[in-house]
């Protein structure tokens, strides 16, 4: 998350919003704010909603659609939205940047073939495109590399093509967003109520609102070398590509 703050902030970008579990709001408070002092705001994801007129919970976050929808009353401008636990490298920013200042949606993705595991399975959400600008996104799980082929689901008899281009959830919005989440958050409540499983995921959102209301996307493609820790066995991997990239040492002068 510390790479991602200073490339969010090299490229332009001028407040951070860390959507966060309340238990945690002492320990980044008094890291991001009172230790480096930066432009840093804390967003609490609540357990509790109000479903037809009554308070409902539950232990477990609701899921990355409602993340969202928690930083609702702290945002007012374009925005960029990332996972805490993924480096998605300076360049992509630059690009989330470049259009959201034109105050346009986009999605910025990543080949495949960069975003495997050699540890294990993954799941990505594959993006399907028409004149660059995003139709859907299809859910595929249990994506393993072996030899030359991409092979998902347990069968492995299907193949994926390595350049295909996946979501690693870096979206960027502008504020007419939050209308559009809070009223896909009411259907996602009705399917709640039947299976207590679910969560409100983004990519499921975002799906919904393309199709209802035609919300357009733009599709970038980045070429920076995407990581995250999957498995414990990634660290190394990980590690090596982000010295490669020569950010300073120590990351944050105090």
């Amino acid at each position: 998350m510390d790479y991602s703050i200073v490339d969010a902030l090299a490229v332009g970008f001028e407040k951070i919003i860390i959507v966060i579990q309340e238990n945690m709001l002492a320990d980044l408070r008094k890291r991001y704010c009172e230790d480096l002092n930066l432009p840093i705001d804390f967003c609490i994801q609540p357990k509790e909603l109000v479903y037809k007129n009554q308070k409902v919970s539950r232990e477990k976050p609701w899921g990355t659609g409602h993340a969202v929808l928690a930083a609702r009353q702290s945002i007012s401008q374009p925005f960029c939205i990332i996972n805490a636990d993924d480096f998605y490298g300076r360049n992509s920013f630059q690009l989330a940047y470049d259009c959201l200042s034109i105050k346009r949606n986009c999605a910025i993705v990543f080949p495949l073939k960069s975003t495997l595991s050699e540890n294990g399975y993954v799941n990505r959400a594959e993006i399907i495109t028409e004149d660059g600008v995003l139709k859907s996104t299809i859910e595929r799980e249990q994506i393993v590399l072996k030899g030359n082929q991409v092979f998902y689901a347990s069968t492995s008899k299907e193949t994926l093509h390595a350049d295909t281009n996946v979501s690693m959830n870096m979206w960027g919005f502008t504020p007419d967003i939050f209308t559009y989440l809070a009223g896909e958050l009411e259907v996602f409540l009705n399917h709640w109520e039947k299976n207590k499983e679910v969560e409100f995921q983004l990519p499921t959102a975002i799906n919904a609102m393309i199709a209802k209301f035609s919300l357009e996307i733009a599709v970038i493609p980045s070429t920076e070398s995407w990581c995250g820790l999957t498995y414990q066995e990634d660290m190394q991997n990980t590690k090596e590509k982000i010295l490669l990239k020569n950010y300073p040492s120590p990351l944050w002068k105090k």
